[in-house]
């Protein structure tokens, strides 16, 4: 489905799913209706957890890469409607108690909606047709739709950064004031005397985790309210273009609070990553591979591999896993098997094994490996099944490992080759020191990051000359599974102390990079606009759009975007993402290197 794409993920004429694409569309506008009454509601100091939600699951399912089939799509707009009659019952002033009340009433609403027949998806399909970009296109002109269709696309790559990072942090939230409770506890259990003496340090302890918790709420609440404040904004007519501007630059700032959100909650609960050599050659026996970015499934699945005697691969994006000590101490954790999203069709049909994609675009399967393949999630493809939910909310992973026993597995291999990967933690700040020396004794002439999702298509060679390209005085800082387009040749020390691609982890670890170029202006005492870095995003999916726009919002003005603008930027628009923000469109990676 997706080699066949010319263009990024978003314009004005989306080419990616099309079979869903008047769902999708009408999604958003969904959440725009409702963020106009959550605008009001907010305004008496009302609230709702379950609005905030929908939200997010909604944006999320927006996406231009979402696989999620017509059915998941329709059952999600049924359940709009009961969210929007809430948001405006909340306009009113209304207690707490009221709203929970409320909120229990749409729950039971939407647990009594049935599974959507064929008429009904196509009926719901049907009224999709004024939520198509050239329908919105007619009506906003060129101009205001390239600039209301670029923040449209990077607030669901920042919604999906921001939904991951909130169910993180909920549990991380109740972990730090469950230890503030333990510690007074503690102080209450000792005697008088000692109690008298460790008073003030274990309340000051105590004190401090409570304080760390409300903080991080109140970022995740102030998030959540950007995505609302931006949809409204949006959705009005009377925004004029200049204001428009300024929820571009709002949206930046918003993903780089997701982002920055989203590592705070992965590292509280895998701790940091360090650097490691993932294994690329094959390992012999029974196999099951993890094609996604979600570690919370791959740990599951790990768990099950190890019950069953089965090892587990990762694929893509998945390859960050190997940089957390908590995953790879795991004895089924075997390796890391091929490459980007691109290869899916040539690589899964080689795997010898039981195969999982979770939340990742997705080819059809061909019948060689149709039988092997499970998603998390409902997909558009029928071959692909989707695995079953035990009684917890997990997934069961059995029939994938059912999959890999009855497989041939892998043999064994005369070569052993790895791939350096978890460079986000702590040996980023050794990669700062390292690049500050080398810029000021002139060995280092520039840092090249390089990040976002793989491309296809006629210009799907751009990364690979890139990474060619980058001459000895320089080395590049990859996010993302564009960086599986880097031979693995070129992977060699330079003359600085790191290796020529520094590895921080998947398109979602990019606050890693965002931490290094600042820390890198800190040390060489320069402003986000003279720093020595330049930036190559591959606009190719709606969180590349979002980092681009962060990047925006904190000021750096060295970015090349590409392979190919997105349909719907005009070159009106081009010439204002230049001239404001610096924003250039890659041409030849060669020329645009020097």
């Amino acid at each position: 489905m997706f080699e066949n794409r010319r263009e990024p993920a978003f314009g004005a004429t989306k080419v990616g799913n099309s079979r869903t694409a008047s769902f999708r569309y009408q999604l958003v506008g969904w959440c725009e209706l409702i963020a106009r009454e959550v605008v009001k509601a907010r305004a008496l100091n009302n609230h709702s957890d379950m609005i905030d939600k929908y939200l997010l699951d909604a944006l999320e399912a927006s996406s231009e890469l979402s696989c999620l089939d017509a059915a998941s799509l329709t059952k999600m707009l049924l359940c709009g409607d009961y969210v929007l009659q809430l948001a405006q019952a909340m306009t009113e002033e209304t207690s707490p108690d009221v709203i929970a009340e409320l909120e229990t009433q749409v729950a039971d609403a939407v647990a009594g909606i049935q599974p959507p027949d064929d008429a009904l998806v196509a009926d719901m399909e049907a009224q999709g047709g004024g939520y198509l970009p050239e329908s919105r296109l007619a009506a906003l002109g060129e101009e205001r739709f390239a600039i209301v269709e670029t923040i449209g696309s990077a607030l669901v790559g920042a919604a999906e950064n921001l939904s991951r990072a909130l169910k993180l942090s909920v549990s991380a939230c109740q972990e730090l004031e469950f230890e503030a409770i333990g510690l007074r506890n503690h102080l209450e259990s000792l005697k008088p005397k000692e109690r008298r003496e460790r008073r003030a340090e274990l309340t000051e302890e105590a004190n401090e985790l409570e304080e760390r918790a409300a903080q991080w709420r109140a970022k995740n609440r102030e998030a959540l309210d950007a995505v609302v404040d931006a949809l409204d904004a949006i959705s009005r007519p009377e925004t004029t273009e200049e204001a428009l501007y300024d929820v571009l630059v709002n949206v930046g700032k918003l993903n780089a609070t997701a982002l920055e959100l989203l590592e705070k909650g992965v590292t509280s609960k895998y701790g940091e990553p360090t650097p490691v050599g993932a294994l690329t050659s094959p390992k012999p026996g029974k196999c099951v591979l993890y094609s996604g970015e979600d570690l919370d499934v791959l740990a599951a699945l790990l768990d099950q591999a190890e019950f069953n005697e089965v090892d587990v691969w990762t694929r893509g994006e998945a390859i960050a896993a190997h940089g957390y000590k908590c995953l790879r101490d795991k004895p089924r954790l075997a390796g890391h098997y091929g490459g980007s999203w691109r290869n899916q069709q040539h690589e899964l049909g080689a795997f010898p094994g039981g195969i999982i994609v979770d939340k990742t675009p997705v080819d059809e399967p061909d019948d060689s490996y149709a039988p092997y393949m499970f998603s998390t999630t409902p997909t558009i493809w029928e071959s692909v099944r989707t695995l079953p939910k035990k009684n917890d909310g997990t997934y069961n992973m059995t029939p994938a490992v059912r999959a890999a026993k009855d497989s041939s597995g892998f043999f064994r291999s005369p070569n052993v080759s790895k791939l350096p990967v978890g460079f986000g933690g702590p040996a980023l700040m050794e990669t700062v020191e390292h690049a500050s020396r080398a810029f000021r004794a002139g060995r280092l002439s520039k840092v090249v990051v390089v990040g976002g999702q793989d491309v296809a298509g006629d210009a799907c060679d751009y990364f690979t000359r890139l990474f060619a390209a980058v001459g000895d005085d320089s080395f590049v800082l990859a996010f993302g599974d564009v960086k599986f387009r880097f031979d693995p040749a070129l992977v060699t020390p330079t003359q600085f102390g790191v290796t020529r691609l520094v590895d921080v982890g998947r398109e979602r670890d990019a606050n890693a990079s965002l931490r290094f170029v600042d820390a890198f202006a800190k040390e060489l005492d320069r402003d986000a606009a003279t720093v020595p870095v330049e930036f190559f995003v591959s606009l190719w999916g709606e969180t590349s759009v979002a980092y681009l726009l962060t990047l925006i919002a904190l000021g750096y003005r060295k970015i090349v975007v590409g392979p190919n603008p997105p349909a719907c930027w005009t070159p009106a628009f081009i010439d204002v993402l230049r001239e404001r923000y610096g924003v250039r469109l890659a041409s030849d990676p060669e020329t645009d290197l020097s």
